[in-house]
């Protein structure tokens, strides 16, 4: 439960799911901080979760991230997760 507890893993997980994206890109959609954003790329990027790859963009090459197998296999079971923790959080603010 451990890195289910760091802010935004869920997110970023979930905000690659339909493509891979720039560290620019990922920031924009989740409105999080960089050096957060940074953390956390790091850290799923070491358990395998998502994966840097080189894309040809406008003549230039640019970095962006991607779900690895293991990471899409969590897609499922993450969406359940967000979903489960809003309700409960709605409950308890009732």
């Amino acid at each position: 439960m451990k890195i289910l507890d760091n802010s935004y893993f869920c997110t970023v997980v979930l905000t690659l799911q339909h493509q891979p994206k720039s560290f620019n890109d990922i920031l924009r959609d989740i409105n999080i901080n960089p050096s957060t954003l940074n953390r956390r790329i790091k850290e799923l990027t070491r358990y395998n979760l998502i994966e840097p790859i080189i894309v040809r963009e406008n003549e230039e090459n640019r970095i962006k991230y991607k779900l690895t197998k293991k990471g899409e296999g969590l897609i499922k079971d993450l969406d359940e997760f967000v979903r489960l923790s809003e309700r409960l959080e709605r409950a308890i603010l009732e």
